[in-house]
Protein backbone atom coordinates (compact mmCIF):
# COMPACT_ATOMS: atom_id res chain seq x y z
CA UNK A 1 0.00 0.00 0.00
CA UNK A 2 1.03 3.62 -0.39
CA UNK A 3 -0.09 6.90 1.12
CA UNK A 4 0.30 10.63 0.55
CA UNK A 5 -0.54 13.92 2.26
CA UNK A 6 -1.64 16.87 0.16
CA UNK A 7 -2.07 20.45 1.36
CA UNK A 8 -3.36 23.22 -0.90
CA UNK A 9 -2.91 20.99 -3.92
CA UNK A 10 0.74 20.13 -3.19
CA UNK A 11 2.04 16.79 -1.99
CA UNK A 12 3.84 17.37 1.32
CA UNK A 13 4.48 13.78 2.35
CA UNK A 14 4.23 10.24 1.12
CA UNK A 15 5.27 6.72 1.95
CA UNK A 16 4.41 3.07 1.94
CA UNK A 17 2.99 0.66 4.46
CA UNK A 18 1.36 -2.66 5.22
CA UNK A 19 -2.41 -2.90 5.64
CA UNK A 20 -3.41 -4.31 9.01
CA UNK A 21 -7.22 -3.97 9.00
CA UNK A 22 -9.94 -2.61 6.71
CA UNK A 23 -13.59 -1.95 7.58
CA UNK A 24 -16.32 0.07 5.93
CA UNK A 25 -15.21 3.28 7.65
CA UNK A 26 -11.56 2.77 8.74
CA UNK A 27 -8.21 1.50 7.50
CA UNK A 28 -5.41 0.66 9.92
CA UNK A 29 -1.91 0.26 8.53
CA UNK A 30 1.72 0.16 9.59
CA UNK A 31 3.45 3.06 7.84
CA UNK A 32 7.10 3.21 6.87
CA UNK A 33 7.31 6.47 8.87
CA UNK A 34 5.03 8.32 11.32
CA UNK A 35 2.02 9.98 9.67
CA UNK A 36 0.95 13.32 11.23
CA UNK A 37 -2.33 13.06 13.20
CA UNK A 38 -5.43 14.95 12.03
CA UNK A 39 -4.06 15.29 8.49
CA UNK A 40 -6.10 14.33 5.46
CA UNK A 41 -4.36 11.56 3.55
CA UNK A 42 -5.02 9.40 0.53
CA UNK A 43 -4.09 5.72 0.54
CA UNK A 44 -3.85 3.27 -2.34
CA UNK A 45 -4.15 -0.47 -1.78
CA UNK A 46 -3.76 -3.11 -4.47
CA UNK A 47 -7.01 -5.08 -4.28
CA UNK A 48 -6.63 -8.88 -4.37
CA UNK A 49 -9.96 -9.66 -6.05
CA UNK A 50 -10.77 -9.27 -9.73
CA UNK A 51 -14.06 -9.11 -11.54
CA UNK A 52 -14.04 -12.24 -13.71
CA UNK A 53 -11.12 -11.86 -16.14
CA UNK A 54 -11.11 -8.07 -15.93
CA UNK A 55 -8.27 -5.75 -14.95
CA UNK A 56 -6.65 -5.72 -11.54
CA UNK A 57 -8.10 -3.17 -9.11
CA UNK A 58 -6.76 -0.68 -6.59
CA UNK A 59 -8.72 0.77 -3.68
CA UNK A 60 -8.06 4.51 -3.31
CA UNK A 61 -9.43 6.03 -0.10
CA UNK A 62 -9.25 9.55 1.33
CA UNK A 63 -9.80 10.42 4.97
CA UNK A 64 -8.51 11.84 8.22
CA UNK A 65 -5.83 10.29 10.45
CA UNK A 66 -7.76 9.62 13.66
CA UNK A 67 -5.16 7.79 15.70
CA UNK A 68 -1.51 6.93 15.58
CA UNK A 69 0.71 4.79 17.76
CA UNK A 70 4.24 5.02 16.42
CA UNK A 71 3.80 4.00 12.81
CA UNK A 72 0.43 2.22 13.34
CA UNK A 73 -2.03 4.63 11.74
CA UNK A 74 -5.83 4.58 11.60
CA UNK A 75 -7.57 6.48 8.82
CA UNK A 76 -11.25 7.41 9.06
CA UNK A 77 -12.51 6.96 5.48
CA UNK A 78 -14.38 9.93 4.01
CA UNK A 79 -14.55 8.67 0.43
CA UNK A 80 -13.22 5.77 -1.61
CA UNK A 81 -13.24 4.34 -5.10
CA UNK A 82 -11.88 1.38 -6.99
CA UNK A 83 -9.62 2.15 -9.92
CA UNK A 84 -8.07 -0.14 -12.48
CA UNK A 85 -4.32 -0.59 -12.21
CA UNK A 86 -1.56 -1.60 -14.56
CA UNK A 87 0.00 -4.98 -13.86
CA UNK A 88 3.46 -3.45 -13.35
CA UNK A 89 2.39 -0.69 -10.94
CA UNK A 90 3.67 -1.33 -7.40
CA UNK A 91 3.27 2.11 -5.82
CA UNK A 92 0.63 4.73 -6.45
CA UNK A 93 2.85 7.65 -5.53
CA UNK A 94 6.54 8.19 -6.09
Amino acid sequence: MSWRITRRGKMVGNGTGVTENISSDRITFLADQPVPPDDEIEVGINWPARIEKGPKLRLVATGIVRSRDGTRTTLEIKKYEFRTRATDVHLLYK
